[in-house]
């Protein structure tokens, strides 16, 4: 697997030299993390130079889209208002001037608040999960249409015609989706939709695997006891976690109920990671430590750690490309060289196809 850092528009060429210097080699792979505050007219002139940047490179690069505003389109239709498509379509308009094929990260799971979930009854959540999903599929064929420019980018003929295309062509992104941890953002945030791998099964897309979030979908199902969300926050959702109050939460129980149990893909991380093989195009690495935010995105290795990395190096290292996405990494690269030199010293069969 070739691994690649994270980065944004504000930090990409000196984050590019650090791991650089850390691989030893050149990074073959890269995601540049767009913020919605990026999406701005400007974006496209920044995207000029990103397109200079990586002019005579050899890498592989991702962008991943903002959540809110793909949020933003489903809720509008659940309330039957008319989708805002504009800042996606600014976005789309600056991706045009990166002259490589791309992939484009998305996020569809969608985003409510805890306490209006917490109270309605699983066959009404059911139901609304049933409604969601649905437009969550036809959402994508427009976002598709937005980001492709009309092109396929999942066939292989398509792509080799791409490969021979005039350099100055605009190609459009391929878009992969990624799965939902547990909660979204903050802790009074849920993610109701996309935890497991079914929930995909009507949207025939490539994937991101982000095994910090598999970790905490399969966590919950296996502790027996939930600690109860942080209400003070002075307290970290590791200090509450201790306490070990038993909690169920009922965006997650409802998995059991439309599955007939807990779905298969969230029995362990490896059961998820087989079943979507096929499928997985990109990796986000990072560890794991329980089902909170503060839980996920952790350096590797953490010292509470619910991924057994031997395990998952095996599954995924002749996967092609993965990216250390680590929380707060953009202003502390210390926290991808330091999960980069535990994955170099301890798994080292992952850095087989460096210098291929």
């Amino acid at each position: 697997m070739h691994i690649g850092p994270t980065v944004d528009l504000r930090n990409y060429e000196k984050y590019y030299e650090k791991f650089k210097k850390d691989l030893g080699s050149e990074p073959r792979c890269m995601e540049f993390h767009i913020i919605e505050s990026d999406l701005t007219p400007e974006l496209k002139q920044k995207m000029k130079l990103v397109n200079e940047f990586l002019k005579d490179k050899n890498l592989a690069i991702s962008f991943h889209c903002p959540d809110h505003p793909l949020n933003a389109l489903t809720k509008a239709r659940l309330e039957n208002k008319n989708p805002d498509y504009a800042k996606l379509m600014l976005l789309a308009d600056a991706l045009k001037q990166i002259k490589q094929k791309k992939f484009l990260v998305v996020h569809q799971g969608f985003i409510a608040d805890r306490d209006v979930i917490e109270a309605m009854p699983l066959d009404v959540l059911v139901r609304m999960k049933k409604a969601i999903k649905t437009i969550a599929a036809e959402e994508l064929s427009i976002i598709n249409k937005i980001f492709s420019n009309m092109t396929d980018l999942n066939t292989k003929s398509t792509a080799d015609k791409l490969a021979k295309s005039q350099s100055d062509l605009a190609i459009g992104a391929e878009i992969l989706l990624e799965q939902s941890p547990v909660f979204a953002g903050a802790n009074k945030l849920v993610h109701i939709t996309d935890q497991c791998f079914e929930d995909f099964s009507n949207r025939n897309f490539r994937m991101v695997m982000d095994i910090s979030h598999i970790a905490l979908l399969v966590h919950y199902f296996k502790q027996n006891k939930i600690a109860k969300s942080p209400t003070n926050k002075a307290k970290s959702d590791l200090a509450i976690s201790a306490t070990k109050q038993k909690e169920k939460l009922n965006w997650m129980e409802v998995l059991k109920k439309e599955y007939n149990g807990i779905p298969k893909s969230l029995q362990s991380i490896e059961s998820y990671l087989q079943m979507a093989k096929e499928k997985t195009a990109w990796f986000h690495l990072s560890d794991a430590n329980g089902i909170y935010v503060a839980n996920e995105g952790l350096v590797i290795k953490d010292s509470k750690s619910t991924i057994d990395w031997n395990k998952i190096i095996k599954l995924i290292k002749d996967k092609e490309f993965g990216v250390l996405e680590i929380l707060g990494c953009e202003k502390d690269y210390a926290k991808i060289q330091k999960s980069l030199k535990y994955l170099r010293m301890n798994n080292k069969e992952l850095f087989t196809h460096e210098n291929n």
